[in-house]
């Protein structure tokens, strides 16, 4: 369960972060290209299910493309 809130915590900051760029950066067309997440969760579980379904309104907020890349032993 604590790994879940820290993938979900990890997700809000990104998705903050992103908009805080997008924001700060008016009148460029950031991104220009698909945005990639590496997730270090196995493809299926939950936490890339959670990562899954934030990326689609992620995609839909900044006009791009939002894909994960799922990464064994990319966790610290």
């Amino acid at each position: 369960m604590q790994t879940f809130l820290k993938t979900l915590l990890a997700a809000v900051i990104a998705a903050g972060s992103l908009m805080h760029t997008a924001a700060a950066a008016e009148g460029d067309d950031y991104p220009r290209r698909a945005v990639r997440l590496i997730s270090p969760n196995a493809p299926g579980s939950a936490n890339d299910t959670l990562l899954r379904l934030l990326t689609v309104k992620l995609g839909d907020m900044l006009g791009q493309s939002v894909y994960i890349e799922n990464q064994a032993g990319a966790a610290a």
